[in-house]
């Protein structure tokens, strides 16, 4: 076979001419002016979508797509000797579901059937049933709520749900020794559905909840709601013990006011405290309560890619490009290009009825930059793990500190108890 040129597009909008997608009414594998030797998508265009929450994280997935996504596809795909124009098409939802929804939907109209969303979970939420109603396939390499974990759909997800995060803050509390704690949560679907999993889990390990209380999202003070817990944890400190209790946080950064408040109420500023993920590494807590974020810590779990050969690789690359860390979620969106792609050249049929079924198989069976890629019964990632991050002073001012890490295929913590002064 001859060697054959493969060019890839990269299209910022969706005004790509509507010749270029005929290849997509062509449902079955034929041979091509009749040289047998010449496979169907020869010639031809493969489309891929792809949608970010927000124009500022529009601006920097470009590179990414541009500059690794795109010529390690190329260098693939030119080793099989195709003859195929790939076009990525980009958008952006604006941080609106209905928007999200609109650039599916013009998408489709170009015949691409194929996207990868960055969006958040409403998002995807609000462009579910379009997808399944039109034989579409969607992943997300973002979207975490556990509503959206449902089997036999079109939807797949490169990242584990927020079931895997409350495993992770259960297993956290009982690595430390804590058995007994109080949530302070967000008002809010997000933080419900953490809290709902992590009460399962870790009061099915014999762990206790003293009190639950949920904030309204708009709260901008927190005395209320601190005086509640003041209250609960003083009256459960006898029975329980001080050294066995703990504040477990399911908020965002609304809660650097509640930790910059706290240091008013004696028992909750004397307890180590514990957040989620929308409480980890966030420089707002360094900038606006330092010493009260050090003094408390606030241990929070946030999903890491497995450090591998693969995952160094593309961060090195994507930091030498823009001088900034390549993150879980976007080294979920490279590895879903991947697998996309693989599926088209599999099944060799431009239509998504006979790509989705091989979704599973082709992730399950891949080891990409996020680690790897197997899928549970819903499509979703089966498997995560969890850098633990609080805040501490290790003698160069209050900083962002790594205190360990949870992982998922072991339900396992391990703390970095070489960090200087701590000690779980």
């Amino acid at each position: 076979m001859d060697n054959r040129l493969l060019t890839f597009l990269i299209v910022a909008g969706l005004s790509i001419s509507a010749g270029i997608g005929y290849l997509l009414h062509n449902e079955s594998p034929i041979v091509i002016d009749g040289d047998s030797n010449r496979l169907p998508l020869d010639g031809n265009y493969i489309r891929i979508g792809y949608i970010t929450s927000t124009v500022t994280a529009l601006e920097k997935e470009v590179p990414l797509v541009e500059q690794i996504m795109v010529p390690d596809y190329t260098a693939f795909v030119r080793k099989l000797n195709y003859d195929v124009t790939i076009i990525v098409s980009r958008g952006t939802a604006d941080n609106q579901t209905d928007v999200h929804l609109q650039k599916l939907k013009g998408f489709r109209q170009i015949d691409n059937n194929a996207v990868i969303s960055s969006g958040t979970s409403s998002q995807i939420m609000g462009s579910l049933d379009y997808v399944n109603n039109n034989n579409m396939l969607l992943w997300s390499s973002s979207a975490t709520s556990h509503a959206l974990a449902i089997s036999n759909d079109n939807l797949f997800r490169m990242c584990t749900d927020d079931v895997a995060q409350a495993a992770a803050i259960a297993e956290m509390l009982k690595s430390y020794g804590i058995n007994a704690v109080i949530v302070i949560q967000r008002g809010d679907a997000w933080a419900d559905g953490i809290y709902d999993s992590f009460e399962q889990l870790f009061t099915s390990g014999g762990g206790v909840i003293i009190d639950k209380i949920r904030y309204s999202t708009e709260s901008t003070n927190f005395s209320n709601y601190l005086d509640a817990a003041e209250n609960s944890l003083f009256s459960a400190v006898e029975k329980y013990g001080r050294d066995h209790m703990a504040v477990e946080v399911i908020a965002s950064q609304e809660a650097v006011k509640m930790v910059e408040e706290a240091a008013g109420y004696p028992t909750l500023y004397s307890l180590p405290w514990f957040g989620c993920d929308g409480t980890a590494a966030k420089n707002l807590f360094i900038d606006d309560a330092p010493q009260q974020s050090s003094h408390v810590h606030l241990y929070s779990p946030i999903v890491a890619p497995t450090e591998s050969l693969k995952f160094k690789d593309v961060s090195s690359r994507y930091y030498e490009i823009t001088s900034q860390p390549l993150d879980y979620y976007s080294a979920c969106a490279y590895d879903i290009g991947w697998i996309i792609i693989e599926s088209m050249l599999d099944s060799q049929i431009p239509n998504p009825n006979y790509w989705i079924p091989l979704q599973e198989s082709i992730a399950s069976n891949s080891f990409g930059a996020s680690g790897w890629n197997k899928l549970n019964d819903a499509g979703d990632r089966a498997v995560s793990d969890y850098l633990i991050w609080g805040y501490g002073d290790l003698g160069d001012g209050v900083q962002n500190v790594n205190y360990g890490l949870y992982e998922g295929e072991t339900n396992s913590v391990i703390w970095y108890t070489l960090v200087l002064g701590f000690t779980p």
